[in-house]
C-alpha cells in the first residue's frame, strides 16, 4: 500500500503542507500522515506511520529530506 509523509518545519508553512498532500493523492497514496515538526523535533506522525507500514507497502515523500533533519 502507497502510504504518504508529509512535514513542514512550522505552522506558518500550511500551503506547502497541503501542496505535499495534494501530491501524494495524485500518486494515489491510501493513506497519508502528515504535521508541522522541526526535522531536529520528535516526529510524532513520521512515527506513527513507519508503525502503519507492512512488509510490501511504500512509504512515498515528496521530498527526501521530508522524513530527515
Amino acid at each position: 500500500m502507497p502510504t504518504g509523509y508529509a512535514r513542514t518545519s512550522t505552522t506558518d508553512q500550511t500551503a506547502g503542507l497541503e501542496d505535499q498532500i495534494a501530491s501524494l493523492k495524485v500518486v494515489r497514496c491510501e493513506k497519508i500522515f502528515s504535521e508541522h515538526a522541526s526535522g531536529a523535533k520528535q516526529r510524532d506522525q513520521l512515527d506513527e506511520a513507519l508503525r502503519f507500514l507492512r512488509e510490501g507497502d511504500t512509504l512515498v515523500v515528496t521530498k527526501m529530506d521530508r522524513p530527515g533533519a
